[in-house]
């Protein structure tokens, strides 16, 4: 990365180079997404700064690719909410063109024009420009595919319609089931919501195309990322498949999940029809999950009378909510709630159905050395595998204990055992 110049700009300066499409967003930039809030105080700072010195802080950064040398042309890679959205709304704010013309033409800002070697460079500084701002993860993670995916106008013509349908094959499934559409703007649907959705459909096409259910810690409703590598390696593998494999196989491999999705439906709204009724309808979040159970459990060859009857239980127990609960005589004793498909093997225990496990794909981890006869133990019951703490607890009496967190006097006395000592026989 090189910096050509640093200096200010005036926004009559910005606002032509717009108009005449010498200044443009590349792919990887996010749309109009700046609140009520933050566009009133942009428009108040550039009123002051015209009645101040005219320099507002801040800094625009403009770039070109090094091998696009010849080129006028330059990408905006922070400040597009600025002057390519909200500029535009300012002008239908002043009282003539006059007026905007004087204001620009006074208020200059900070613009760092960048040299980039390639546009994954371009999109990595992007992501990095962008970490602590109101960019959601989603919006971070397409640039992903964008630096995978070819050029701007590749991505924007041939991928963004794959992308769109993925949506919509999903939207359908849920809408079929009698659930609402969550990836549309509603009061209640906020765009933070919508990206996690959007987020959840490339994992649900992730497990489906890779048979690989083992991202059970892959949550894609965070709201924010702290781990890049760690809590994007769907994204990075998906967009690695895609530009390996092409549009056209990606489509056509879009259709097949859509049938399967279009069979994973009716196979649930049948059972669901059986055990509550027609009148009623489960939660999105609640289908979501059970999509990504059912994707799994396809994979792992469970039979379909097993499938059938987990999924009855989980109907009569949820009652198509996304919470679980457990314990007591009214069973609302504990509860546990329908995440990401690391809470498998807890729902199949809850549920009475623990002979399912084995069928299910997690890796567990590897065990540190234990006294013989003993397992480590979730001191919360029912914790799922991954989560929560553990301590050695004999095996017979791990088993007995069931559904019942331990006591404080069990978890004090447990965590004082230590694993036995190795004996050198050399």
């Amino acid at each position: 990365m090189l910096i050509e110049t640093t200096g200010p700009t005036a926004l009559s300066d910005f606002w032509r180079r717009i108009q005449n499409k010498e200044l443009t967003l590349p792919a990887h930039q996010r749309a109009d997404v700046w609140p009520k809030e933050k566009i009133e105080g942009w428009f108040k700072s550039i009123r002051e700064a015209s009645e101040d010195n005219g320099l507002l802080s801040g800094m625009i950064t403009t770039y070109r690719i090094k091998s696009a040398s010849k080129s006028r042309n330059r990408y905006i890679n922070d400040g597009a909410q600025r002057i390519v959205f909200n500029l535009p709304k300012f002008q239908d704010r002043c009282s003539s063109q006059k007026e905007f013309d004087d204001i620009l033409s006074k208020v200059k800002i900070t613009e760092q024009s960048v040299v980039y070697d390639n546009e994954e460079e371009a999109i990595n500084n992007f992501i990095d420009l962008n970490k602590g701002t109101i960019c959601t993860p989603f919006e971070l993670t397409r640039s992903i595919f964008v630096a995978h995916l070819s050029s701007n106008t590749m991505f924007e013509t041939v991928w963004d319609p794959i992308f769109n349908q993925l949506n919509t094959v999903v939207s359908d499934s849920l809408v079929r089931i009698g659930c609402k559409n969550d990836v549309i703007r509603t009061p209640q649907n906020s765009r933070e919501m919508i990206h996690k959705k959007m987020r959840d459909n490339l994992l649900l096409f992730y497990i489906f195309l890779t048979e690989d259910a083992s991202r059970i810690r892959y949550k894609p409703a965070s709201s924010s990322i702290k781990d890049w590598e760690s809590q994007t390696k769907v994204e990075t593998e998906l967009a690695s498949l895609f530009k390996r494999k092409g549009a056209p196989w990606v489509t056509k491999r879009l259709e097949s999940f859509r049938l399967f999705l279009e069979r994973a439906t009716s196979f649930y709204h049948q059972i669901w029809i059986e055990t509550i009724s027609e009148t009623e309808a489960p939660t999105p979040v609640h289908i979501r999950w059970w999509f990504q159970v059912y994707l799994a459990l396809n994979h792992s060859k469970m039979k379909v009378a097993n499938i059938r009857k987990f999924t009855k239980a989980l109907i009569a127990q949820t009652k198509g909510k996304t919470t679980l609960y457990y314990g007591g005589e009214d069973r609302k004793h504990s509860s546990i709630g329908l995440g990401d498909l690391s809470k498998i093997t807890a729902v199949f225990n809850i549920l009475g159905l623990s002979e399912l496990n084995s069928d299910v794909p997690i890796k567990c981890k590897k065990s540190k050395s234990l006294r013989v006869g003993y397992v480590n133990s979730h001191i919360n019951a029912y914790s799922a595998h991954g989560d929560g703490e553990t301590v050695p607890e004999n095996a017979v009496e791990n088993a007995a204990r069931s559904a019942r967190d331990m006591t404080p006097d069990e978890k004090s006395k447990l965590k004082k055992l230590k694993a036995p000592k190795q004996t050198n026989h050399n």
